[in-house]
């Protein structure tokens, strides 16, 4: 375990270097590639009610960020389209929350 990370289970120092890599790598950018593995070893769930599905991304550290898709008319209601749409927005979300993160090693990486 890096020292920096005292205190961290396994998976949150492991996103945290993964970060730190992504920085280095890619001039202090984060690229959509860190975004889609975050995505991948995060826990997702989907909701459904009254028209609006939700959709709650857990990250390995704990964080979570929830989209959203709604629709006008609940007969218009398609559960697979507004997963999809509720898993784009929490996306833009977690990509936020990256360069939250990100921003604490920025100056290591300079």
């Amino acid at each position: 375990m890096n020292e920096d990370n005292k205190g961290m289970t396994p998976e949150a120092e492991m996103l945290v270097n993964s970060i730190k890599w992504d920085l280095k790598v890619n001039n202090g950018k984060l690229s959509e590639n860190l975004v889609e593995g975050a995505l991948q070893e995060s826990e997702k769930r989907y909701d459904y009610h009254r028209g609006v599905t939700t959709c709650i991304v857990t990250l390995p550290t704990g964080h979570k960020v929830v989209g959203y898709a709604m629709i006008m008319k609940e007969c218009n209601s398609d559960n697979i389209l507004g997963a999809k749409v509720a898993l784009a927005d929490a996306k833009k979300k977690l990509w936020n929350l990256l360069a939250i993160i990100a921003k604490l090693f920025m100056k290591e990486c300079k």
